[in-house]
């Protein structure tokens, strides 16, 4: 017997599911990528192990950025504590340092400091979520006020595989699988990726050590009474990182003005240092 009532509910069931698809396909295409800033310590740009630095916060980025890669004063570890500044400090020019210990021996004996970095990991939800370098902002506030932004949208911005990588996710629209095919070797700012990982060379900051001392270890420790004045009046710090449209992340950094007891770092003493002034450093 034909039921016309039947026929009417199989109908309003096919259509909700045509609507359920239509719904998922599009939840698939407009996914947001999720930002994640990590911050981490290592040798300033000077110092021999810098470029060993890099590569293995980059390694880190892609893969998993809370465990360490790499060991000695090529070491990426992400910063997980308040941040003191005799940590970050850059002696280029003057005597090597390492964590604010002047002229280190062993594996940190040619380094000349630390710089603070940040790490930014863009990752899709899947193959169809995709944007590109050019729509990366960077809202910095750390040490500045106001806010300064940091756009990569010019000619010199590319994916250089050094500090800016692009990953497109393959087949399996999945970050991590052997079809994942990388954006490098200084493609356009405005080729579109599925996930980007960025050791941004814009994002780097350190103290400077020009106050006088008799010896190094002096003048370093010379910088401590001040440091922590200038540091016990900062509240939080940081900066976000924004996908245009689409997404954003923030990280915020504490500092400390207390002095790590000795066994804290292998290197560190307890003479430790205190402020000439902040460098932003551009390169």
């Amino acid at each position: 017997m034909y039921n016309k009532r039947n026929t009417l509910e199989e109908r309003i069931h096919i259509v909700r599911k045509i609507l359920s698809l239509f719904v998922a396909v599009a939840g698939l295409s407009f996914g947001a990528p999720t930002i994640t800033i990590i911050p981490s310590i290592g040798p300033v740009s000077s110092s021999p192990n810098y470029s060993t630095y890099i590569q293995n916060a980059m390694q880190a980025l892609q893969s998993d950025p809370t465990l360490p890669v790499g060991v000695g004063a090529g070491l990426y570890s992400r910063a997980t504590t308040p941040i003191n500044p005799s940590h970050i400090i850059d002696t280029t020019g003057y005597f090597t340092s390492w964590l604010g210990l002047a002229n280190p021996t062993g594996a940190f004996s040619g380094e000349f400091g630390n710089s603070l970095y940040f790490g930014l990991r863009v990752v899709g939800a899947n193959g169809a979520d995709t944007f590109t370098l050019n729509d990366l902002i960077i809202n910095d506030s750390l040490f500045i006020t106001p806010t300064v932004q940091l756009r990569y949208d010019t000619a010199t911005d590319t994916y250089d595989g050094n500090f800016v990588l692009g990953v497109n996710y393959g087949g399996d629209g999945a970050l991590g699988g052997s079809d994942d095919s990388f954006v490098t070797g200084g493609a356009s700012r405005f080729t579109p990726v599925n996930a980007l990982f960025c050791n941004c060379y814009y994002l780097n900051y350190e103290f400077d050590p020009a106050s006088p001392g008799a010896t190094d270890a002096a003048r370093l420790a010379a910088f401590a009474g001040s440091l922590s004045n200038y540091i016990g009046g900062l509240p939080s710090q940081g900066f976000t990182g924004e996908i245009k449209g689409l997404a954003s992340g923030s990280f915020e950094t504490v500092f400390t003005n207390s002095i790590p007891e000795p066994s804290t770092y292998a290197l560190m003493g307890l003479g430790l240092v205190v402020l000439a002034f902040v460098r932003h450093r551009a390169s």
